[in-house]
């Protein structure tokens, strides 16, 4: 995968199960990928895939078959000026081929279903945070897709802001598969909870897979740490599932999920015993 023509992401091999995944840490490349589709741009930022297989619910993203399925609804997105929010929305539908008549019962619909109705009339630009997140969420469903796409939905918000938005979360997802982008793992703070309610969790660290797997790993005291490794690593990996840990990934870069109890000294005990060399070992939660 590339990013301005430079390997942001490479042998990537992972396949995720559920309807509700979250991917965090460094996300912004597989974001960027979903965003450009089938049309990858010269300017800043811009990704594409350019090994390799990426499919999204079994559409070809490189392709571009993923757009039809997807509601993105991204933290900060710019809002047209001269538009009222109603019209915003309804031009949204009509630029995926609705008529005038059915976008506008969308746009409706959309604004009930994230308990924002009362934004209709007004202006699209200068809303407060909280509502352009709610307007963002309206946008991403108006369409009906089958998978809404977030990304970090709650950041920058108070806790009335993040209640508002995890109700329009949890409606607007009501029936259809989701996929939230989070520059982090988090167990404690607002995005805990879609972190702890997803159906499988990937953690990225510098292109790489630290965590693969269902997010209950992480729970009751557990902690996370990318590590990578030489020498005889299968032995470590076998020393560390001894003690209780569950490792993920490899072959020289894994995930290493503790119990609780267990620290950094406890890897690098296993990795001693397992006679391996340890080259990396950085706390990812």
């Amino acid at each position: 995968m590339l990013v301005d023509g430079v390997v942001a992401l490479d042998a990537l091999t992972l396949a995720t199960r559920g309807d509700r995944v979250v991917f965090a840490g460094d996300v912004r490349p597989l974001l960027r990928v979903l965003l450009a589709g089938a049309s990858p741009t010269t300017s800043p930022g811009s990704a594409c895939v350019a090994s390799g297989t990426l499919a999204l619910a079994g559409r070809d993203v490189a392709q571009g078959a993923h757009r039809q399925a997807i509601g993105l609804a991204l933290a900060d997105a710019p809002q047209p000026d001269g538009f009222t929010v109603a019209r915003a929305l309804e031009w949204s539908a009509r630029l995926a081929g609705l008529s005038a008549a059915d976008a506008r019962a969308r746009a409706e619909l959309s604004l009930g279903r994230v308990f924002a109705t009362s934004l209709a009339a007004r202006p699209a630009r200068g809303l407060a945070l909280v509502e352009r997140r709610l307007v963002a969420l309206a946008h991403a469903i108006v369409t009906e897709p089958a998978i809404l796409v977030l990304e970090d939905p709650l950041e920058g918000l108070d806790a009335h802001g993040v209640e508002r938005v995890r109700e329009a979360i949890a409606a607007s997802t009501e029936g259809r598969a989701a996929i939230v982008f989070l520059p982090r793992v988090m167990l404690a703070g607002p995005s805990a909870e879609l972190v702890g309610s997803a159906t499988y969790l990937v953690a990225l660290h510098r292109g790489r897979v630290t965590f693969d797997g269902v997010p209950s790993a992480l729970g009751q005291g557990a902690r996370l740490f990318a590590v990578t490794a030489c020498g005889d690593v299968e032995a470590f990996r076998a020393e560390l599932e001894r003690v209780g840990a569950e490792v993920h990934g490899g072959p020289h870069q894994i995930s290493v999920s503790l119990p609780e109890g267990l620290g950094a000294r406890d890897i690098v005990a296993a990795a001693a015993r397992g006679h391996a060399g340890l080259l990396a070992c950085a706390p990812v939660v």
